[in-house]
């Protein structure tokens, strides 16, 4: 079994479902990474090979580092690995894809459905340590 190392974590190789890299590090920053189809344009979170649609080859693409917070619930209970409470969501992204992960709210209070928060890149679970998408609000 090989076994390599990402952002400080080791991981067996098959460990993770996710085919493609969802995040780049770039000059100093993070990019959330999603596929966009050569022919008809449509862009895709997460990233793919192929577009369901025309069966086209799709390219990486960066995706928006902000977008509005479409849905999102509290989690108190949560699974071995994550430290509660925190907030999941999904947000939608100007390029039109919708993205869940974790909320970071910055305010008192709770998030409301539409509003515009930013990515960041954090540890989203300890066991092991996994690097995630994070938005963050308000924008």
């Amino acid at each position: 079994m090989s076994v390599h190392t990402q952002f400080g974590v080791t991981r067996a190789a098959g460990e993770s479902s996710v085919d493609y890299p969802i995040l780049r590090e770039r000059e100093g920053g993070w990019e959330l990474m999603g596929a966009c189809c050569s022919e008809c344009g449509t862009v895709f979170y997460p990233p793919r090979a192929l577009c369901p649609h025309d069966l086209s080859e799709c390219s990486e693409t960066a995706l928006s580092p902000a977008g509005l917070l479409y849905s999102f619930t509290r989690i108190d209970v949560a699974p071995q690995g994550f430290d509660p409470p925190y907030w999941i969501g999904y947000v939608d992204l100007d390029e039109g894809v919708r993205v869940l992960a974790r909320i970071r709210w910055r305010e008192r209070g709770e998030p409301l459905v539409g509003n515009r928060v930013t990515l960041a890149v954090e540890v989203v679970r300890e066991e092991p340590a996994t690097l995630g998408p994070v938005f963050e609000g308000p924008a």
